[in-house]
């Protein structure tokens, strides 16, 4: 009978050792730059932007957002665009997204030396209207 005790407690032993060392293995930290499980997330795509200034590219709006009108910096004199962003920019002369709309730049279309420009407004890309830029 003590036989019996004996065997069955080492195999219980064996039993608790196995789960704890399986356990360990799941958690165990990995080895810089491997992933314990799957494949590696894919890189992030890089940030759109839309830039802009005063002759020159100085400023910058950082992943801009449909229908929202952002002020183009303090001055209100930006001369020079490039959208970076996946939406149409349509660019005004008045703060507030008011007067007549020019130029309108398709993602990834620049201008320089236009008419001063106030205020933009990014819009779900389209082929109703014409575009302009270059």
């Amino acid at each position: 009978m003590n036989a019996m005790r004996a065997l069955m407690s080492l195999a219980a032993a064996g039993g608790v050792l196995g789960a704890a060392l399986g356990a360990a293995q799941v958690t165990a930290p990995a080895d810089a730059g491997t992933p314990v499980h799957g494949p590696a997330p894919a890189p992030a795509p890089p940030a759109a932007s839309f830039d802009y200034g005063a002759g020159a590219l100085t400023e910058s709006l950082a992943a801009p957002r449909a229908g929202i009108c952002y002020a183009l910096g303090s001055t209100r004199s930006a001369t020079a665009f490039r959208n970076g962003s996946e939406l149409r920019a349509e660019l005004f002369p008045e703060p507030g997204c008011a007067g007549r709309p020019g130029p309108v730049l398709d993602p990834g279309r620049s201008a320089t030396g236009v008419a001063p420009r106030s205020s933009v407004v990014f819009v779900v890309g389209g082929r109703d209207r014409p575009a302009s830029g270059g």
